[in-house]
């Protein structure tokens, strides 16, 4: 019964930060955590169960609290910077996903290995326009019935794990 509340007190609290307006501080860490700790102080004239029961349930919390606050600051920090919006980069990147095939291109997930110039986030979705293709189902010139369009001439593969070269424009 501890662990599922324990487990349970970790899901709300990493819920909690996601309510939030604004990101808990250091600060407001800090404040999480010496409240824990007299909490935990406490309940050390409770009996061994009741006390096990509580810091259990504090302390997943608390960790939930913190670590979902660090994993967010983290992903919101890895941004463009707003030099390079709108601008043409060089960037060398590995596919991550699978590409997603729509009329009018592709887009995927890529990993970005190294770009000029620098401040591109670590992780981008491409997106590779293609006017002249009809899409996976479209009809092309002389196709009749229905019958699937041909890939335009000279489109390469996409497939997870490629290292490309490509010039982007960032946005």
């Amino acid at each position: 019964m501890t662990g599922r509340m324990g487990l349970l007190a970790f899901v709300a609290a990493s819920g909690v930060v996601h309510t939030l307006p604004v990101l808990p501080s250091l600060a407001h860490g800090l404040a999480a955590a010496t409240l824990a700790v007299l909490l935990s102080l406490l309940a050390l004239g409770l009996p061994g169960c009741v006390r096990a029961g509580i810091w259990v349930t504090l302390w997943a919390a608390l960790a939930g609290l913190l670590l979902t606050a660090a994993r967010a600051d983290h992903r919101l920090a890895d941004a463009l910077a707003e030099h390079n919006e709108n601008k043409v980069s060089r960037v060398v990147l590995r596919i991550v996903s699978l590409p997603r095939l729509s009329p009018d291109g592709r887009q995927f997930q890529a990993q970005v290995i190294s770009s000029r110039p620098e401040g591109v986030p670590a992780r981008i979705q491409v997106s590779w326009p293609m006017a002249a293709w009809a899409g996976p189902y479209g009809r092309a010139g002389g196709n009749a019935g229905g019958a699937e369009a041909e890939w335009p001439d000279g489109l390469p593969d996409l497939v997870p794990g490629q290292v490309w070269r490509m010039a982007l424009t960032l946005k």
